[in-house]
């Protein structure tokens, strides 16, 4: 039945594949650009192709958007990947051949033209807040100053622009020596994109990513250090987003949670959280993106296989992959943790491709301070106790889904009010045991 389910998706197409030999995973920290660089002519890194989120934002998403999804999801991995689509880069150089053999390469956008014409078009603020990792206020702003500085510096070309007045140029040279007050930091982002359109006369992309990192060190840290955080959080990125509707092509926003006071400031922000139908297949591997990664693998290496036993050991591995890492269903689609199964394939390396043997590699991917802040603070600490033990002996549990907020981060997450689900997957009882044992007793 397995093997039937797995034709019905393609993997017979995927026999046909060209491979290439010794092909590596990564893990984390992957840009785009190593992913997609061949070396004598083959890639060094399995890809897993998620272009055509580009068509879907050409065709005309909304202005400004919001993706919410856990940590290790692939956030980094797109907005790295959309940067190198639209940014147009000073020296002219192109990051067009990235795209090659992609599905966007010869995709059409709602008019019927090409969409690789958009490629290279736009200037690009890029920004990563997880480099904010200091646990004071007064240090936090140093750092934002050292992020800011750095992509002024990257655009370092506007400090000889003749589109920009003396004033301008002034406060652009101020910002990336980090010479500028608060009220300057909290509007440089808005600034570089009035300077950036001004010279190009182009619309401006602006990614930012891990924009909730932050706060969360805030919170986790003291409670006026987060308020702080949040209202310059909320400054930094409304300045930006929120008043240059004639200057900015599109802005996108990651994290892994929203904070409601940070959003105040904004009335054009489309969030798309894990309940969200569209854009759910681009964060995660999908069911058939992991088949046809482990098919990738075995019809590489196992060559001593024929194509009978090959595709009887993908169902065996597939069924590991599935108990294991199954663990998500954003809206109606089913989905895989990415970075638990390319670990899986690196162990898969590891083990000369003999078997394959599920881990929970994901729990130590980032702390549980606010799990137990949430846990601790549970109204009925008794009612939670008792969830939690059921939960650990893979029992069933009711509650109510939108009401019990720990419930909704490790549970399954559905479309109903109320639902009763046990605790499935072997790496999600590995993290509740190891991290939460401790915190029910």
């Amino acid at each position: 039945m397995i093997a039937n389910t797995l034709r019905e998706i393609g993997v017979e197409q995927m026999i046909s594949t060209i491979l290439t030999p010794n092909i590596k995973f990564q893990t984390s920290n992957a840009s785009f650009e190593l992913l997609r660089t061949k070396i004598n002519g083959l890639y060094q890194y399995y890809f897993v192709d998620k272009t055509q989120i580009i068509q879907e934002i050409i065709d005309g998403g909304p202005n400004i958007m919001f993706f919410m999804r856990p940590r290790r999801f692939g956030k980094s991995l797109v907005l790295n990947m959309l940067r190198s689509f639209f940014e147009h880069r000073n020296d002219n150089s192109s990051f067009k051949h990235l795209f090659e053999n992609s599905k966007i390469y010869d995709m059409k956008d709602n008019n019927g033209k090409q969409c690789m014409y958009e490629q290279g078009q736009y200037p690009v603020i890029y920004l990563d807040f997880s480099h904010a990792t200091f646990t004071t206020y007064e240090q936090m702003i140093l750092q934002f100053k050292d992020i800011v500085a750095t992509e002024y510096s990257r655009h370092y070309y506007l400090a000889q622009s003749s589109k920009l007045n003396t004033m301008q140029l002034e406060l652009f040279n101020k910002i990336m020596r980090s010479e500028e007050n608060d009220v300057e930091l909290s509007a440089s982002i808005k600034n570089l994109v009035i300077f950036l359109n001004q010279h190009t006369g182009k619309k401006v992309v602006v990614l930012i990513d891990e924009y909730d990192s932050p706060m969360q060190i805030a919170y986790e840290t003291d409670q006026d250090f987060a308020v702080k955080m949040c209202q310059f959080i909320k400054a930094l990125v409304s300045n930006a987003l929120k008043t240059n509707h004639g200057t900015i092509k599109f802005g996108i926003m990651c994290g892994c949670q929203r904070s409601m006071s940070a959003y105040s400031g904004f009335n054009n922000i489309q969030c798309y959280t894990v309940l969200s139908q569209k854009y759910n297949q681009y964060f995660g591997f999908t069911q058939s993106e992991a088949i046809c990664m482990i098919n990738y693998v075995i019809k590489s290496q196992r060559t001593d296989l024929d194509s009978d036993q090959q595709l009887n050991f993908l169902c065996q591995c597939y069924i590991t992959i599935d108990e294991w890492y199954n663990g998500y269903k954003f809206c109606n689609q089913k989905i895989f943790n990415p970075f638990s199964v390319l670990n899986c394939m690196l162990q898969f390396q590891d083990n000369k491709y003999q078997f394959i043997e599920g881990q929970p590699f994901w729990k130590q991917t980032s702390k549980n301070i606010i799990l137990k802040k949430i846990i601790s603070s549970y109204e009925n600490q008794n009612q939670m106790t008792e969830l939690m033990e059921q939960l650990l002996d893979c029992k069933s549990i009711k509650t109510h889904f939108l009401k019990n907020w720990f419930l909704r981060m490790v549970c399954f997450l559905c479309l109903k009010n109320y639902f009763t689900r046990s605790c499935p997957l072997w790496y999600i009882m590995a993290i509740l045991q190891q991290s939460l044992s401790n915190v029910i007793k």
